[in-house]
């Protein structure tokens, strides 16, 4: 599997790479969570390449790929060969690029698993209960306090222990109470 994605990463790069003094170049930024995964790809494929190679990844955001993959500041000149992104290009940004003349494919390459932590008091480990389908409206904020139906539905227990208590969250991974509960 690790050889199958590391050969499809390095063919569709390579058409937008670098040359300089006869060293494959592919330089590319974004995401945290799958950099790790990256660069063990890339250093294999630097090992086993039978030509020179020189591939980096830079892990500084999801929102920092995609400037510096769009490059709008530099006149859509991306500063990299490619970008990574826990979502989807902004559709603004595809369609600055795609009004510059510039083709640019998404490509599903890393799958990684979300955590879901919470600080509820007299709710242990394991006992909060969320269905995918609620999870994904807490995610896209459709559902902000602790006490909506759903998850009332799922955990009356929260009934008396979190009224009118909203989530907060830095990255939609981790949700707490917004107010000091007693």
């Amino acid at each position: 599997m690790l050889r199958k994605l590391s050969t499809a990463l390095l063919i569709l790069l390579c058409s937008r790479c670098s040359s300089a003094d006869n060293i494959l170049q592919v330089h590319g930024s974004g995401t945290t969570n799958p950099s790790k995964c990256y660069w063990l790809i890339m250093s294999q494929i630097m090992d086993r390449s039978k030509v020179p190679v020189r591939m980096t990844y830079r892990a500084v955001g999801s929102g920092t790929g995609i400037d510096e993959f769009v490059g709008e500041d530099n006149n859509f000149a991306p500063y990299n060969d490619f970008g990574s992104g826990d979502i989807p290009m902004p559709s603004l940004d595809y369609a600055n690029l795609k009004d510059n003349g510039i083709e640019m494919l998404h490509l599903p390459f890393v799958l990684g698993a979300i955590s879901v932590f919470h600080s509820i008091p007299g709710v242990g480990d394991g006992e909060l209960k969320l269905t995918g389908c609620t999870l994904a409206k807490i995610f896209k904020r459709s559902i902000k306090y602790w006490d909506d139906e759903e998850i009332l539905e799922l955990n009356q227990c929260l009934d008396k222990v979190l009224p009118n208590a909203k989530m907060t969250s830095d990255s939609y991974m981790f949700l707490t109470p917004s107010k000091q509960l007693p």
